[in-house]
Order: structure tokens, then C-alpha cells, then sequence
């Protein structure tokens, strides 16, 4: 998969660290189980170590599934816009009619300013007033 044709480089390249992280901090966790187990210990030490190590353990596999949501959300958006662009290609090079898609993909708002004229403001952050 390229990760740039679905605009979530970052998030694949965080990926395997994040699931290495949670792969260690789950190490650390066994070892504190067979440790107990096996070494006599304050239980009350032992405890508050296990208690830090879960709470690690769940921000990891929080953070794991995180980015795990923002590369599938990014790489549903890819394939929405290339199906949309693929779209666009083979129509004809006139719209003839209001397209939803089209006003959503490209606007992100309309303000009408006081003296009756819109402000279009669109997702490449550009605006125009007529």
C-alpha cells in the first residue's frame, strides 16, 4: 500500500512503533505476573507496579487503535475521492445540473454578509465574494 495515495504517511509510519510499544509494555506485564508468582514480594508494591503498567498497557492499545482508525478513515476518503475524480473524468466536461457531491467535496461554507453578497469559502482554504 502507498501510504501517500491515501494521505496517511504519518499515521503508517507511527504504526509499527505504537504497536511495539503496546507489544513491550505487554512483556512488562508478564514478567510482573511470573514474578509474583514466583519471587516473594510486597504485594502492595507489586500492586502499584501492576496498576502503572496496566494503565500504560491501556493508553498504548488507546493510542494503537487510534491511528489504526485514522488510516482506515483515510484510506475510505482515498478511495471515495479517486471513485469521485474517476467520476468527473468520464462525464461530460459540462455539469448541467446542482451535483451534491461536487458543492460538498469543494465548499465549505457560504456566508451572506449583510449588504445581500455570499462569501464562498472552500476546502483549499480559498474564499471569493460575489
Amino acid at each position: 500500500m502507498n501510504a501517500f495515495a491515501y494521505g496517511c504517511c504519518s499515521f503508517v509510519k507511527l504504526l509499527p512503533v505504537v504497536n511495539e510499544n503496546v507489544f513491550l509494555i505487554a512483556t512488562l506485564v508478564k514478567e510482573a505476573i511470573s514474578s509474583n508468582a514466583s519471587t516473594a514480594q510486597s504485594q502492595e508494591a507489586y500492586n502499584k507496579h501492576f496498576s502503572e503498567l496496566t494503565k500504560k498497557y491501556e493508553i498504548a492499545v488507546e493510542k494503537l487503535k487510534t491511528v489504526d482508525e485514522e488510516i482506515a478513515s483515510k484510506q475510505h476518503r482515498s478511495a471515495e475521492l479517486k471513485l469521485f475524480i474517476n467520476n468527473l473524468k468520464s462525464a461530460s466536461s459540462e455539469i448541467l445540473e446542482f451535483d451534491e457531491k461536487i458543492w460538498n467535496i469543494f465548499v465549505e461554507s457560504v456566508t451572506v454578509e449583510s449588504d445581500g453578497k455570499l462569501r464562498f469559502k472552500f476546502r483549499n482554504n480559498q474564499e471569493i465574494t460575489i
